[in-house]
């Protein structure tokens, strides 16, 4: 009888083993059905690179040995991608598995449609803004279309207050998040992150164009970046660190910004995107750099060569 009870159990253990596994792989086949159809999207159509670089602590000059490597970009989708039934996606999320580019594991990556794009700007968003200036001034390897360059051939113009007030709504959320648990949880990366956005804003209140990739030789970015790398290493109280940044932070938010216009031009960079989406910009005697195949979509630096890189990139 023992026998059998326990005979019966096995049986119920190797059933109920049976279903998780199949529920598993039902999920998993569910998974990779969705990501067939979001491919399946792309196909029959090509997505024109505007811009492409290297983001994170690369583009701040602030990057150690062990700093992970982001990439941003821009694209442009053609009419029938956004005109027909189907809209495919304004962002991409991987380019992965690219040769010299790390595993998707080591990297993030936010690559945005240029219309996406343009309503970030158009609202101050200043990861957007950021990418103008390190784009033209930093010192990552730059990926740039002539429609990009009229684009940020006019950075100075989307540096407003709105750009402000939205890079000090920024902060003020990171620092509700983690000024409850500053004496708790070691969060170094955090802090290093609220402390270079305060001083990116600090220097466009003082009427300094934004410091994002800080120049060592800038006595003001010099101490700012060994300031920014020994928060990163932790080697500064969090506590300590979160009433600084919230005085510093208050300060900011009571600063006087008429210096600055309220917002960019909305009308002119609604005429950027529709010429942008016609063509205007296109340059014959530039070379198929900026096309990218359906099928590597997702991977928009696999066609990239050293050859193929610009004259700018280090």
């Amino acid at each position: 009888m023992m026998t059998m009870m326990m005979m019966n159990m096995m049986m119920m253990n190797m059933m109920m083993t049976m279903m998780t596994m199949m529920m598993t792989m039902m999920m998993m086949t569910m998974m990779m059905m969705t990501m067939m159809m979001m491919n399946m999207m792309m196909v029959g159509y090509t997505v024109r690179l505007e811009m492409a670089m290297v983001a994170g602590s690369a583009m701040y000059s602030l990057a150690g040995t062990r700093s992970d490597t982001d990439y941003v970009g821009v694209f442009t989708m053609p009419s029938e991608a956004y005109l027909g039934l189907e809209k495919a996606s304004s962002v991409m999320d991987s380019i992965a598995n690219v040769p010299g580019h790390g595993s998707e594991a080591e990297e993030d990556h936010a690559l945005h449609e240029i219309g996406k794009f343009a309503r970030m700007l158009a609202k101050g968003n200043f990861q957007a803004v950021e990418q103008l200036y390190s784009s033209v001034e930093g010192k990552t390897p730059v990926v740039a279309s002539p429609a990009w360059a009229a684009l940020a051939d006019r950075r100075s113009e989307f540096v407003t207050a709105e750009f402000v007030t939205m890079y000090l709504l920024y902060v003020r959320t990171q620092l509700r998040r983690h000024g409850k648990r500053a004496a708790e949880r070691s969060e170094p990366k955090k802090w290093y992150n609220i402390f270079r956005a305060l001083y990116v804003i600090g220097a466009v209140v003082d009427g300094r164009p934004p410091p994002i990739a800080l120049d060592a030789s800038h006595p003001d970015d010099s101490r700012a970046i060994d300031r920014l790398l020994a928060i990163k290493r932790g080697e500064i109280d969090q506590v300590l660190l979160f009433m600084e940044a919230k005085d510093r932070h208050a300060t900011l938010v009571a600063a006087d910004l008429s210096h600055l216009p309220q917002s960019c031009d909305r009308e002119w960079l609604n005429s950027w995107i529709l010429a942008v989406r016609r063509g205007d910009y296109l340059d014959p005697d530039v070379p198929e750099l900026f096309v990218i195949e359906p099928s590597t979509a997702a991977d928009p630096y696999a066609d990239l060569t050293a050859a193929d890189e610009p004259s700018n990139a280090e």
